[in-house]
């Protein structure tokens, strides 16, 4: 799912993944967000399977914003590349508003005016919200897949 949609995987954090394309990558065809549905159709291929090993089956979210990051090499002993910045800070807290809006993919407006025309998804606003640790409000949107 991640080399089909030209993704690279930045980091896991707890049971989260975080990917980032460069640009032309994951605008391209909608990569950043085909591999989102990529990925569910994965888990509900299994769904049976999760159900019946661990009594439920797996769901997720995401958030999506678009921009530049820093990339920085981080650490004395254990050096690791570390990748700093709005971006990823606005897509972390979009991610934590789909709960409260009750949607699988929160992108914004940003991310949904670089993304080109592509077939089989559309967008729902779903308004200008506040971001924790943001002064500004952010425009959201919601991505459903047809």
């Amino acid at each position: 799912m991640v080399e089909k949609s030209k993704a690279e995987l930045y980091q896991h954090v707890g049971d989260e993944a975080v990917l980032t394309w460069p640009t032309a990558m994951g605008i391209a065809q909608g990569n950043c967000l085909q591999a989102f549905y990529d990925f569910k159709a994965i888990l509900l291929e299994k769904a049976e399977y999760y159900q019946q090993t661990y009594g439920v089956v797996p769901e997720f979210k995401a958030g999506m914003h678009f921009g530049n990051i820093v990339v920085a090499e981080v650490g004395n002993l254990k050096r690791e590349i570390a990748y700093h910045g709005d971006t990823i800070n606005i897509a972390a807290r979009l991610q934590e508003k789909c709960n409260e809006l009750g949607k699988e993919m929160l992108i914004s407006a940003k991310m949904k005016e670089e993304l080109k025309p592509v077939s089989g998804y559309s967008f729902e606003f779903q308004g200008e919200l506040p971001l924790k640790g943001k002064r500004k409000s952010v425009k959201l949107y919601s991505v459903l897949r047809e």
